[in-house]
């Protein structure tokens, strides 16, 4: 089935994004396509050709959902949409993953951007990051990520949730970044840097081998705080060897995982 939604005034459901005032008889297109692994190339083509069609009319929100996208190809046409103010694609399952790799981004009014069901390499992050010079809201889901680093001088949100990261050394850098969410990524370690205005962050990991030091490490200025990870004493021993304190911190969440721990280990980070 393909659902073609020309004027939807709904927030999209997912972390980062806000409702925003659109005229939604002009300046949105979304587009559903809801089906299973039957779906054949005719209708893979139809949505090829309704996603073409919606950029001539270069809308300001572009919002794509396929539950399942065997043979479907995303326009390059889409990547260079300059009316684009927000972008949202998610893709299911498919007989191979969806490689991010468009020949040319330029998004220079794009300011909201979430992509699901992608893999991406270094070359498609460098495009992105050159590509959506005014980004200021990312959010990645199921995402094979295999480059080293995600930069974005002017992000200021960034939600990465069930995301996959190639690179053990991998690294978030971005100077105005003020909201992080690390939900359930695979990944050894994540470190960050250069995130002084970050004022609320939640991260949460359940793999008992994730060392989350150099994340936590990196939040001093954080006033609203969410952790969930395994042994969250141990961490707190590390961040008091560090010297790190949390000066401004105003609310802090613990998750399953802390309920056993030495609170006595970290009041003296509060």
């Amino acid at each position: 089935m393909v659902e073609v939604v020309e004027h939807a005034p709904h927030r999209l459901p997912c972390h980062g994004f806000e409702p925003h005032e659109y005229n939604f008889m002009r300046d949105v297109f979304h587009l559903i396509c809801d089906g299973s692994n039957t779906l054949d190339n005719g209708i893979s083509d139809a949505a090829s050709m309704w996603i073409a069609k919606a950029v001539k009319c270069k809308p300001k929100k572009l919002q794509l959902e396929f539950s399942y996208y065997q043979g479907l190809t995303v326009p390059d046409s889409l990547y260079i949409c300059d009316s684009l103010e927000e972008l949202y694609i998610r893709l299911g399952c498919g007989a191979e993953e969806h490689i991010f790799e468009p020949e040319e981004v330029y998004l220079p009014k794009l300011k909201r951007l979430h992509l699901s069901g992608f893999h991406a390499f270094d070359y498609g992050m460098e495009k992105l990051h050159y590509g959506c010079p005014v980004l200021e809201s990312l959010s990645l889901v199921h995402f094979l990520l295999e480059a080293q680093d995600i930069f974005f001088g002017s992000l200021k949100r960034l939600s990465m949730t069930h995301c996959c990261f190639d690179y053990l050394d991998f690294s978030v850098s971005s100077p105005d970044l003020e909201y992080l969410f690390i939900n359930e990524c695979s990944i050894d370690c994540i470190s960050s840097n250069k995130m002084p205005k970050v004022i609320e962050a939640s991260i949460i990991f359940n793999r008992e081998n994730v060392t989350a030091c150099d994340v936590i490490s990196s939040l001093f200025n954080v006033e609203v705080l969410e952790i969930t990870v395994p042994y969250l004493s141990g961490l707190f021993k590390q961040a008091l060897q560090n010297s790190l304190i949390f000066p401004k911190l105003k609310r802090l969440t613990l998750g399953h995982f802390c309920v056993n721990c030495a609170f006595g280990t970290f009041t003296s980070l509060l």
